[in-house]
């Protein structure tokens, strides 16, 4: 089973006094890495009831990274480790496994990329896919609005395809479609304008703490004579903080966007935003959004605020459902919006 002489050197420990933070792992699930110095194997202690044979494969099976502190760095990168992660006090079982069957075993116990922010929300999150990784959204929004006794709907199915490019990188776009429709008025319907946008998370303490950069650019796919896209493309850029804490995730949003338009709209505006996401099971997550906007009324002084509640139903690591409302806050008009997703990850 082992290549002659291949066996690794005795591992050294990432030692310290903390467990493992991200994805509500516990130490009862995960007790450590160990690094040993010749790369092609990582050994990996679990708290395990009973007694088991080493497992090994050779190092066709996973690749070889460069030695110490490359490996380490890795690893950490990997199942987002503190670097004073300590093992437990435990008797544990050591597997000595090439890298690809690590990144199995930690899916298998439950690692998964952390990205919480999704639909409802309006706030982003600095999660992104990991590298070769595909998401799919699909949501629906259905916005009825309220002023001087007049109705109008506006109802919009977004497709949303990410990839993970790096890491620390995905690029995404989304398409909408839209149904607008009022009292007395004849309803338009058709594709509304396309985003295509990137996110770049550049920081990272590795205690819970992120920064992400997301640029975007809107394409004029929809008809401005009918009220679904601006006739022109608009640029945007957002600034975007995560802090994670136990069970609890805050997220804050700042943005700006070059409105260009043929519609007489406010070409320069902004948008702020803030969420907390609460895990209350391993199911089952509640989210909150408040945030306010300048309005693209050029003939008016308002600013859009809105407050979003809803859950997320996370069926398995590949994919969640989520449902939500939204309302306008402030002067009218009076918006209600409810929504509902699917998120698939493969």
């Amino acid at each position: 089973m082992w290549p002659a002489g291949r066996l690794p050197a005795k591992p050294s420990i990432i030692g310290g006094n903390r467990p493992i933070v991200r994805n509500g792992c516990t130490p009862s699930r995960f007790i450590a890495l160990l690094a040993p110095s010749q790369c092609e194997w990582f050994v990996l202690s679990l708290m395990m009831p009973s007694v088991a044979s080493p497992i090994g494969l050779g190092p066709q099976d996973g690749l070889v990274a460069p030695p110490a502190e490359g490996c380490l760095s890795a690893v950490r990168r990997f199942v987002k480790i503190l670097p004073d992660t300590e093992i437990a006090m435990s008797i544990p079982i050591t597997f000595i496994l090439p890298r690809g069957a690590v990144a199995a075993l930690l899916l298998l116990a439950g690692f998964t990329p952390s990205a919480y922010a999704a639909h409802p929300l309006i706030s982003d999150d600095s999660g992104t896919q990991g590298a070769g990784i595909w998401q799919l959204e699909v949501n629906t929004d259905h916005t009825r609005t309220r002023d001087d006794g007049q109705t109008a709907w506006a109802r919009q199915l977004n497709t949303t395809l990410t990839r993970g490019v790096t890491d620390e990188l995905d690029v995404a776009a989304n398409v909408p479609l839209q149904r607008n429709s009022a009292s007395g008025e004849p309803a338009q319907s058709g594709v509304a304008d396309v985003t295509v946008q990137a996110k770049w998370r550049f920081y990272d303490n590795k205690q819970g703490w992120s920064l992400a950069l997301r640029p975007a650019v809107t394409l004029p796919t929809g008809s401005d004579s009918k009220g679904l896209g601006n006739g022109r493309a608009t640029a945007a850029a957002t600034l975007i903080s995560t802090l994670e804490a136990g069970d609890w995730t805050w997220l804050a949003n700042a943005g700006y966007t070059f409105n260009d338009n043929r519609l007489g709209d406010r070409k320069h505006l902004w948008a702020a935003s803030t969420a907390l996401l609460y895990k209350l099971t391993e199911q089952w997550s509640l989210v909150a959004d408040v945030g306010a906007s300048r309005g693209t009324d050029a003939s008016a002084s308002r600013t859009n605020k809105f407050a979003v509640l809803g859950t997320i139903y996370h069926l398995n690591d590949k994919t969640d459902l989520d449902i939500g409302w939204r309302r306008s806050l402030g002067a009218k008009p009076v918006s209600n919006t409810v929504g509902v997703g699917l998120t698939l990850r493969w």
